[in-house]
């Protein structure tokens, strides 16, 4: 026996696979959270009452409740982890035109309701006392905070400002229920436009585990967002320091050294996680997981009154974006269809020679099989509508079985209605 006979095989490692969560970031963009984890309160010292953001198309007005504060980064953990619930608890249904044509839309139970420990899982918490308020308070503080701002309407394709807020109404336990009965979890009914982004795939894919890679990191973690907006529209992306300071309640610092100083560690953990690189300053750091010659990925214009930051996109961001774009043509092709199916039999057919098809064809073809079989045309939508809810179902082969059965006792001589094809 030889020595490589005598070695066990080498098993490959799987690979990870990268989960995307579509995500809603006009907030994000509008700088509605605090950069950081320390709460303000409005009219607490020298705190303002609300703030306000130059943003595309006007100024977003962002009016927190005293109790709860200004949202920061703790909120927009808690969004993350309430938009991967949403994702969830999203489905999409089939619907078929006369034609027989179908299309998926996407459909999501309102309102969405979970448990107070689900939440804090998702946001990857412990289950503690303190987080657990943290919970109610997040829910709390998102259904008070005002919003003054431009908002996409995408059905009319144009920008609206609204007055609105994250969740238009919200139950946290021991709340009274329309029903007379105490909640006991979260329901949530988030605001109209909120609801219409998703519908229309208006999100950023953010991946996840990247996400948290960034959570100490609170500056590099509010930023993200903007970055990767910003880099659709340039390369690089150049954004005023004293407007990210505005955005995100940022200290402002009058000199470019303690500007640079107090932004490094955020936008090396960009530059290590690959997100940002290029530029006409080298990377300097020992820990940089690309070992050859390549820029930091940002550079600094200084002068006495502002800075402006230039960002360079990494190979991170290129992938995610490449993800985007393919999420985007798939949800396209499910919406505007007909919608593909998984190979599956006609009725006769055989699945090493038969090929994939659309759905409308493969109801039609199953819906003519049992018209000939029963002899009653007249009865034609009545075995369409069945036939396309098994389809849909992925019982294909049970319906292939179905129909050999009912052409086997109709050749027999057997009365055609024994068969029953509803579900």
């Amino acid at each position: 026996m030889t020595e490589a006979a005598q070695l066990p095989a080498k098993r490959e490692e799987p690979q990870p696979i990268t989960e995307y969560i579509p995500v809603e970031v006009t907030l994000e963009l509008y700088g509605y959270f605090d950069a950081g984890y320390k709460r303000r309160y409005p009219g607490k010292g020298s705190t303002p009452t609300s703030k306000t953001v130059d943003v595309p198309g006007g100024k977003a007005k962002i009016v927190p409740p005293a109790e709860y504060g200004f949202p920061n980064t703790t909120d927009k953990d808690f969004k993350r982890a309430f938009e991967r619930i949403v994702i969830k608890r999203l489905e999409r249904r089939t619907t078929i035109d006369e034609h027989g044509a179908t299309r998926r839309r996407p459909h999501l139970k309102v309102p969405i309701s979970f448990t107070v420990y689900e939440l804090i899982k998702e946001a990857g918490l412990a289950r503690t006392g303190p987080n657990y308020k943290a919970a109610i308070q997040w829910v709390k503080r998102n259904t008070f905070t005002g919003i003054e701002a431009p908002f996409l309407d995408v059905p009319k394709g144009q920008t609206l400002t609204l007055n609105t807020h994250l969740f238009r109404q919200t139950w946290t336990p021991g709340d009274t229920l329309a029903t007379g009965d105490l909640a006991d979890k979260i329901y949530i009914i988030p605001e109209g436009w909120f609801l219409s982004h998703l519908a229309h795939n208006k999100t950023l894919l953010v991946d996840h585990a990247f996400y948290k890679q960034l959570t100490s990191y609170t500056i590099a973690k509010t930023i993200v967002d903007s970055l990767a907006v910003g880099f659709r529209k340039a390369n690089p992306w150049r954004k005023s320091y004293r407007a990210i300071c505005d955005a995100y309640a940022l200290r402002f610092y009058s000199k470019p050294s303690d500007r640079e100083r107090k932004t490094a560690a955020d936008f090396w953990q960009l530059h290590r996680l690959g997100y940002i690189e290029g530029g006409t300053k080298p990377c300097t750091i020992d820990d940089c997981p690309n070992t050859t010659a390549h820029g930091r990925g940002w550079d600094w214009q200084h002068n006495h009154q502002d800075s402006v930051i230039a960002f360079y996109p990494g190979p991170k961001f290129l992938a995610d974006q490449a993800a985007h774009h393919l999420r985007v043509a798939q949800a396209e092709q499910i919406t505007n269809g007909p919608t593909l199916a998984k190979p599956i039999l006609a009725p006769g057919g055989d699945t090493s020679t038969f090929p994939a098809v659309d759905l409308a064809d493969t109801i039609q073809k199953f819906t003519t099989a049992a018209v000939q079989i029963t002899h009653e045309d007249r009865n034609r939508g009545f075995w369409r509508s069945r036939i396309r809810v098994l389809v849909e179902a992925d019982c294909a082969a049970l319906l292939e079985k179905l129909l050999k059965e009912a052409r086997t006792e109709a050749d027999q001589g057997y009365q055609a209605d024994s068969c029953n094809f509803a579900p």
